[in-house]
């Protein structure tokens, strides 16, 4: 039996502390998507690239990309570069010719314009279904005319490198960025087939990739070369290098390189890569390391929270529930203690305002007659009974401000007059509520209820955590500035986000229970479990009205701490009571009201106050959250760093 209810107790804590992880999770994932409506952007969801290489030495490319548009655009532009960096040293000098062909949707294909016709001033004032194409020594610059409002289209280029063949000493080279460093967004799923020229033994074909290092080159046959990376970032390229014979080509432009030249280059740039690649998997196994720490301290964390530190309240008795106020412990404080958080809610406010009432500081009135212009109703408020002697803290700090701010040092305050001033001075209300909250906790310091906190406790708990993400962001940090971005690899930095995540959420809960929260001391958690039981039979209460409440001063209990505890004060008014309702313990301090009336017009007028309290309590809550490049048919490898001497390249955008 014992094992039972301690296996369902752990159960509990289980689910009680993975319910404030799901709600932080909740918490972060509803914080980006706040303004996605009001923003404009587009991206590129797919490329896919077709190149013919003609014995001519000339190459026809089409270029087909998805792009995916959210917000009004009405242009996009590419841009071809036509000079091969010599910074490089690419082995050839020659500009590379390109004549543009055309561009074209899926149904049908775009209209050219002289340059001349062009708004290059306001690009989006064109027509749709038009392009142009300017051409100077450094680039080609082709800008085509649509009309896109959230949706997505697929747009083709088709272009000609009349010749993209570089003929060197004994070797033929297709040396070309397909995807150059300057486009505006990165584009995902990128494929290019490279098609040679029919009669080329599968055995001389080598091809080597740049950019991205996560790219794969293939030749899966005599005819074809295969590029493809799942994402080009921006500001990186994809280039493709290919050496076939030179007798597969009648022309080309003139190259200074060697076979041996152009593999020893090759060769350097993969020797490159790989160390750097050696240093990114240092980084890696760091990471990896840190994580199995964090998930380590991460779990001492939750087992010292499920076994030792979380505080179970023990039942008041075998029913759990009792039938009258456990003590006269101050609302505020009540609430601390039944919610167990630092924060109170309104009703607190309330509670206080009405206790005053009850101890004959403060009386609660009615208008004479009922007002309103569609629908009238009596007006309610609180007006000054006697002089408050031996008020608590918290009841001097709740009269102070419904009569020395809202009232204005005035005898009455009418509760319509009470919402004006809540809503007219919000920071005041807010910073009321606050020190409302820290005195009441401090008072429940001094009555011993709420422990102590042990200072620099929390962060005591979570230091080992905390050293684990200096760590790890101190190595990613080392990492991007020690490699660069060239030769930079995010897997350290994946694992570590993913890795790291959940234990950081633990210490988010941590800190934030620690914020939040307390402990209660053996006497706090004993005044709990009464408080607890009492808030179980004020719900109940209906069950049990066979048994009336026959006095005045136990009525006045009910509601002080009912509205505290959420029961409403119509329902409370409503409670099952058997006293005279013309004592004057009622009368002269309950709501003016008829005496010829009994006790419906009791439960009516009462409603009013509800009603009007309500009010009070809303206008308080608005103020108060591998291997390397492929050599003949079959086979295939990774893309290195280096480069960029193809072709090409250059970059695009969208508007």
């Amino acid at each position: 039996m014992f094992q039972n209810k301690h296996s369902n107790s752990i159960l509990n804590r289980v689910f009680g502390f993975f319910s404030s992880l799901l709600i932080s999770l909740l918490f972060f994932g509803q914080i980006q998507p706040v303004f996605a409506e009001e923003t404009k952007e587009y991206s590129i969801q797919g490329t896919d690239i077709q190149a013919e290489v003609s014995p001519s030495g000339s190459m026809d490319v089409i270029e087909q990309r998805v792009y995916s548009f959210t917000g009004d655009y009405r242009f996009a532009y590419q841009r071809i570069e036509k000079n091969p960096d010599q910074k490089t040293a690419p082995g050839r000098v020659e500009p590379y010719q390109i004549r543009i062909k055309g561009i074209c949707e899926k149904d049908y294909c775009y209209r050219f314009v002289y340059p001349s016709e062009v708004n290059m001033t306001d690009r989006r004032a064109n027509t749709p279904g038009t392009y142009t194409v300017i051409q100077d020594n450094n680039e080609v610059y082709v800008q085509w005319h649509f009309k896109a409002i959230n949706e997505a289209k697929i747009f083709t280029i088709q272009y000609v490198v009349d010749n993209a063949v570089t003929l060197h000493s004994d070797i033929a080279e297709i040396y070309w960025q397909f995807i150059g460093n300057k486009w505006e967004v990165p584009q995902k799923y990128v494929t290019v087939n490279v098609n040679l020229p029919y009669g080329i033994n599968d055995k001389d074909i080598v091809a080597w990739g740049h950019g991205e290092l996560k790219g794969q080159v293939s030749i899966p046959n005599a005819q074809t070369v295969k590029f493809a990376v799942d994402k080009v970032r921006s500001g990186k390229m994809l280039e493709a290098r290919i050496l076939v014979p030179k007798m597969s080509f009648y022309d080309g432009a003139q190259g200074h390189f060697s076979k041996a030249q152009i593999e020893e280059q090759e060769s350097s740039f993969i020797a490159e890569t790989k160390k750097w690649l050696d240093r990114n998997s240092i980084f890696v196994n760091l990471q990896k390391f840190l994580v199995a720490l964090a998930w380590i301290f991460g779990a001492q964390i939750l087992f010292r929270y499920l076994f030792f530190e979380y505080q179970r309240i023990p039942k008041a008795n075998q029913a759990d529930r009792v039938w009258e106020p456990p003590s006269n412990l101050e609302p505020a404080i009540v609430e601390l203690l039944v919610r167990r958080t630092r924060s109170l809610s309104t009703k607190s406010f309330t509670a206080t305002a009405l206790s005053l009432v009850q101890q004959k500081f403060v009386k609660i009135i009615r208008s004479d007659d009922k007002k309103g212009f569609f629908v009238k109703k009596y007006e309610y408020g609180f007006v000054k009974a006697k002089e408050p002697k031996k008020l608590t803290v918290l009841q001097q700090d709740v009269y102070d401000y419904l009569f020395d701010k809202a009232a204005k040092k005035e005898d009455i305050l009418w509760f319509k007059d009470l919402i004006k001033y809540n809503k007219a001075h919000p920071s005041g209300a807010h910073n009321f509520f606050k020190s409302l909250e820290k005195s009441a906790f401090h008072q429940g310091e001094k009555l011993d209820l709420i422990a102590k906190p042990v200072k620099g406790g929390i962060f005591k708990k979570i230091a080992p955590l905390l050293i684990v993400y200096l760590l790890s962001i101190g190595s990613i940090v080392f990492q991007v500035l020690w490699i660069g971005d060239e030769y930079f690899q995010p897997d350290a930095l994946l694992i570590a986000v993913t890795g790291l995540f959940i234990p950081i959420m633990l210490s988010f809960i941590a800190i934030m229970k620690s914020i939040t929260g307390f402990r209660y001391t053996d006497k706090g958690l004993l005044e709990t479990a009464q408080w607890r039981a009492f808030k179980k039979h004020m719900n109940d209460y209906r069950k049990t009205k066979e048994y009336p409440i026959d006095s005045v001063i136990l009525w006045e209990k009910y509601l002080v701490y009912g509205t505290l505890l959420g029961v409403s004060a119509k329902a409370l008014a409503q409670l099952p009571v058997n006293f005279d309702l013309n004592d004057p313990a009622v009368t002269g301090y309950w709501v003016g009201y008829s005496h010829g009336g009994g006790s419906t017009d009791f439960t009516n007028s009462f409603s009013g106050v509800s009603d009007s309290l309500s009010s009070v309590l809303h206008s308080f809550s608005t103020s108060s959250t591998q291997s390397f490049g492929a050599s003949g048919a079959g086979s295939s490898g990774g893309f290195s760093g280096g480069g960029g001497g193809g072709g090409g390249g250059g970059g695009g955008g969208a508007g």
